[in-house]
């Protein structure tokens, strides 16, 4: 990235964000539920059902075999997932793990949820190198993502990412997605030892730009963590709500209205309206 010729600078979250970090784990959890399914199939004496029987209830085949199918289990792991992944990634937010003891926390928190008996005899260190290298291979920028990063580039204004993750972890991600050549710099929690939406993050990463925190922008994807804490960190903010979901009622109201329009952002950077695809996902006031 060339030298910057704007004050103005703009800080991106990542996952969900720039890079479709929901598509990819969706895809990454299938292969390793390909893998309870053919378990269920192949371990002797296993009984009807062993994977997550106690979960499938109703959902079992009704074909007299009693077994769920591949795409129950499928449905099954990606439900589990998301509940035993929100508890354990907050332990590690929290400073009670590592990176990769939440990784393992979270597969064997799977495992035994989908397979309480152990009759499976699946191995959750394995299920996670399976899990982590397949979502690698599904990494991908929104396709809205690389023209508004050139756009920014091209117009001057420094880019870089904050993110509540591991450092090399993130980092081999932007690589993956092909963005780590458009930031001028990155920070991570797991680096810094403070998480979003603590204000210090933030003004490390507006620090990290070279920029003092009233010049800096911040686009996220989650209103709590991203929009409000970059609001009382000092930055400017916009929600980038790729889902669509509602502002959530009373929110942060001491604040005042979060800018996220294309316009708002276009008038923060001094940029023309923005792509019209990165553009729509942006909230409105």
């Amino acid at each position: 990235m060339g030298p910057p010729t704007s004050d103005i600078g703009v800080l991106f979250d990542i996952d969900d964000t720039l890079v479709d970090f929901a598509g990819a784990a969706r895809s990454a959890l299938l292969e390793v539920a390909a893998s309870f399914a053919l378990a269920a199939r192949g371990a002797a004496g296993a009984p009807p059902g062993a994977v997550a029987a106690h979960r499938a209830g109703a959902a079992h085949r009704a074909d007299g075999v009693g077994r769920p199918s591949r795409q129950e289990v499928g449905e099954q792991v990606l439900s589990c997932w998301e509940v035993v992944s929100e508890r354990e990634y907050g332990r590690f937010l929290a400073g009670e793990l590592s990176f990769d003891d939440m990784r393992l926390a979270r597969m064997t928190e799977l495992l035994r949820e989908m397979d309480p008996s152990g009759v499976l005899g699946l191995d959750p260190a394995e299920l996670e190198l399976l899990r982590n290298e397949s979502i690698f291979t599904h990494y991908r920028p929104y396709d809205d993502v690389p023209p508004a990063l050139e756009r920014f580039r091209s117009a001057g204004v420094t880019v870089g990412v904050v993110s509540n993750s591991d450092g090399d972890h993130q980092r081999r991600k932007m690589a993956a997605a092909g963005l780590d050549h458009l930031m001028a710099a990155a920070v991570f929690s797991g680096d810094l030892g403070v998480s979003k939406p603590d204000p210090a993050i933030f003004v490390a990463g507006a620090a990290a730009l070279g920029l003092p925190v009233d010049h800096v922008v911040y686009v996220g994807d989650r209103w709590a963590t991203d929009a409000v804490g970059a609001l009382r960190a000092g930055l400017s903010a916009v929600w980038l709500n790729r889902l669509e979901l509602p502002r959530p009622a009373g929110a942060a109201d001491d604040l005042g209205s979060v800018p996220g329009s294309a316009d708002r952002l276009a008038e923060l950077t001094g940029l023309e309206p923005l792509d019209a695809e990165f553009a729509r996902r942006l909230v409105t006031r």
